[in-house]
């Protein structure tokens, strides 16, 4: 009876223990290593059996095309026509055709053009300075409207300066706004401006003066409305704008060059579409 009863206690706190259940440990699985006994063979092949991609010669044609296009508007005139050239290699169009001698002959203009100007120069540095202004005339007749404009102008400036520079200031004056007014005439602009700009330095009067403002006016809107032009053309979705400039420079002061940008804008144009 005594060990009973002294065993009670500890029976009882065994079997209250046993009631109690346990922390569970948390085993976290390995991920499986998986190993190959041959290397995975290349998804692409340097030694590949499919055949290059080629082009059709219509799809070179108009890639080409696209391309002279765009050298054309950035005034790569040089590497227009090469492009144009190698795209006639795979299709020979009365457009390319027509476009190739068309450039030939602005690439020609331009060389033409710069050619004057150094012989202006030359003629200058020997003192004969009535057959460079002559000349500068001349020069500004047929490439005034383009690229080569100032540089003639402000060689015909200088002639007339040293043509003038041992005359009557009267008789200066009165020769220039004659040379003025036949330029002006003949719609040579930019060499009734320089004639007109120094008549007046020579000797000012208000009917010269109006005269001059009107011929600056129409030159610098024919200026503006070019440079406009030349910006667009870069864009092939804006070549529609860039001609509504070039005929709006047009009606201003027609020139050679503004009529050949017009025609090479249009081209542009029927290509994209």
């Amino acid at each position: 009876m005594q060990r009973t009863v002294v065993l009670a206690p500890f029976l009882t706190a065994l079997i209250c223990g046993c009631g109690q259940s346990a922390p569970v440990p948390v085993v976290t699985p390995a991920a499986p290593t998986v190993t190959f006994d041959k290397a995975l063979p290349d998804i692409v092949s340097s030694d590949s059996s499919l055949p290059p991609l080629e082009l059709s010669a219509d799809a070179k044609y108009e890639g080409l095309l696209g391309d002279a296009m765009a050298r054309l508007g950035e005034g790569k005139l040089v590497d227009a026509l090469m492009t144009f050239e190698k795209a006639r290699g795979f299709k020979d169009s009365e457009l390319i055709r027509s476009e190739v001698e068309r450039l030939k002959q602005r690439i020609e203009a331009e060389k033409a053009a710069e050619r004057t100007a150094d012989t202006v120069r030359f003629v200058l540095k020997q003192g004969r300075a009535d057959e460079a202004a002559k000349l500068a005339g001349q020069a500004l007749d047929q490439y005034g409207g383009g690229a080569a404009g100032d540089t003639l102008a402000g060689l015909k400036r200088q002639a007339d300066a040293l043509l003038f520079s041992n005359q009557n200031q009267s008789a200066q004056a009165e020769r220039l706004r004659r040379d003025a007014e036949a330029a002006a005439s003949a719609k040579n602009l930019r060499a009734a401006l320089v004639s007109y700009e120094q008549a007046l330095a020579m000797q000012p009067e208000p009917a010269v003066q109006q005269r001059y403002d009107n011929v600056r006016q129409t030159v610098s809107r024919y200026d503006e409305l070019r440079d406009r032009a030349i910006v667009l053309r870069r864009d092939p979705y804006r070549l529609e704008e860039a001609i509504d400039l070039y005929r709006q420079a047009g009606q201003t002061w027609d020139t050679p060059q503004i009529r050949d940008d017009i025609d090479s804008c249009t081209l542009a144009l029927q290509n994209r579409r």
